[in-house]
């Protein structure tokens, strides 16, 4: 299937599963009551206001990880309605992380609009990040009311948990390795944790709402963790290569120096790599990191970040090798699967 189409059925997908879980998320913002412009805040955050908390739909990111939460859960002959808290709560804890990189990061623009920071200063932001993760474990208690049985709720509320810990394991690598050189195997360690734990979380907990067995479960969660994998490398590749199509500054993640896969491979297969760590140690110009970009470009980094995404891709799907399911969620999810990997956006 060529990839327009791939993406074009994929946004389809996306935006029917994005009109359940936003009103899940807004009734659980909406029951906490006024407190000054604290739950404002995470409104706009959420993409549903502008900066002076009038309606103002714009750009909410893609929210693909609840809507393979609500899949994988149909696909095992689960209720989409059952999973729709468990759905909600992966959105918010994703969320709640964007608010706290942007502040780590230093990041003054989120699709397009100025971050919570950026407006409102960075006391603040904590405390609306803070509060998107509180409001998580809330929307994830809503199984309660769906007559979940209390020890997948308790499953459910353990996987997200951890998962938040993945979240803060990665980034603190993430940081910790800032300036530093480390190995790909080191690299994978991160966004194992720092973007995996996360779509891992969302097909796991899809899972346990959906089917009693535990085997699948696992598998689901394997293959979510398998294909975090591959979706970061993807990004990594798009934030290099063509950053305009995320919405970032061009050549962004070289000016920030960042040790991505790009840059790891380059550093050990180009033989300019000694100009690569020069550039690096110290905050790149533009003429410099375009010199830095053309260096990626002539060892190749582009077609070896691509092969690894497309190996863990592959290892993904067949994790689920031989899973018998002929229902359309299935097939939908893996549609969804497959444009992680390969989106050009």
């Amino acid at each position: 299937m060529e990839l327009s189409t791939l993406a074009r059925e994929v946004d389809a997908v996306l935006e029917e599963y994005r009109g359940y879980v936003d009103p899940e998320m807004a009734r659980v913002v909406d029951a906490q009551g006024r407190v000054g412009t604290l739950y404002d805040m995470m409104r706009y955050h959420l993409g549903w206001t502008d900066e002076r908390f009038q309606p103002a739909p714009r750009s909410r990111g893609k929210r693909f990880r609840p809507a393979m939460c609500l899949l994988t859960c149909e696909a095992l002959g689960g209720s989409r309605d059952t999973a729709l808290p468990a759905a909600a709560a992966i959105e918010l804890v994703h969320n709640f992380s964007l608010i706290h990189d942007d502040i780590e990061d230093k990041d003054e623009v989120r699709r397009g609009v100025p971050t919570v920071w950026k407006l409102w200063g960075v006391e603040q932001a904590i405390n609306t990040g803070d509060g998107l993760h509180g409001l998580a474990n809330w929307a994830a208690l809503g199984l309660e009311a769906r007559d979940v049985p209390p020890e997948k709720i308790l499953a459910v509320i353990r996987a997200l948990d951890a998962a938040v810990l993945r979240l803060c394991e990665g980034q603190y690598l993430d940081l910790s390795n800032e300036g530093r050189d480390i190995a790909i195997e080191e690299y994978l360690d991160v966004i194992r944790r720092k973007t995996a734990a996360l779509i891992e979380a969302a097909t796991h907990t899809g899972a346990i709402l959906g089917t009693d067995d535990r085997g699948a479960w696992e598998r689901f969660a394997r293959f979510g963790q398998t294909l975090g994998l591959a979706f970061q490398i993807r990004d990594d590749v798009l934030g290099v290569f063509s950053p305009e199509k995320l919405g970032k500054e061009g050549a962004g993640d070289i000016l920030r120096r960042k040790r991505n896969l790009p840059y790891l491979h380059a550093l050990a297969n180009s033989p300019r790599a000694d100009r690569l760590r020069e550039i690096y140690a110290h905050e790149p110009s533009p003429s410099e990191a375009a010199e830095v970009l053309a260096l990626f470009r002539t060892c190749d980094s582009e077609a070896f970040c691509r092969d690894m995404a497309a190996k863990h891709e592959a290892e993904a799907f067949r994790i689920l090798q031989g899973f018998a399911s002929g229902t359309k969620a299935y097939a939908r999810l893996l549609k969804v699967a497959q444009f992680l990997v390969w989106r050009d956006r």
